[in-house]
């Protein structure tokens, strides 16, 4: 499991994320020796996940970050799906879920306006706007 956050390269480098296996991310969250310390004074192995912390998930093709510090895959979030075929022609897939799980989230508050989903039950994609999702399209 990578143990650096970042590598910055040199001038005019791309910022480098870890990218990590599915067996990485399960050790990151299951192995406390391999969890970022988040204060120095703890003793070793008992570090947990840092909000904030970012990582590119292999398996799902995508950039992912923590929003919390259980030692846990539901910790982290994916922000940021690219996908790319044959044709070298790229796309952005935002985040997909059913409308259940749209309301459940925006009941437990903090998604402010302007976050965008693509509704599964719906198929349509939608912003929040006013406090509420609408269709895009």
């Amino acid at each position: 499991v990578p143990r650096s956050a970042f590598d910055i390269g040199a001038c005019n480098s791309p910022m480098i994320v870890p990218s990590l296996s599915q067996q990485s991310i399960t050790e990151l969250v299951t192995t406390l020796n391999n969890a970022t310390m988040t204060d120095p004074a703890l003793p070793s192995g008992s570090g947990t996940q840092v909000i904030g912390g970012l990582f590119f998930s292999k398996p799902e093709n995508r950039l992912k970050v923590g929003l919390a510090t259980a030692n846990s895959e539901d910790s982290y979030v994916g922000i940021l799906t690219v996908t790319a075929n044959s044709s070298d022609f790229e796309a952005i897939s935002f985040p997909q879920m059913t409308t259940a799980n749209r309301n459940t989230m925006n009941t437990a508050g903090g998604i402010p306006d302007g976050s965008v989903i693509y509704n599964t039950s719906t198929n349509k994609l939608q912003v929040k706007a006013s406090g509420s999702f609408v269709d895009l399209h």
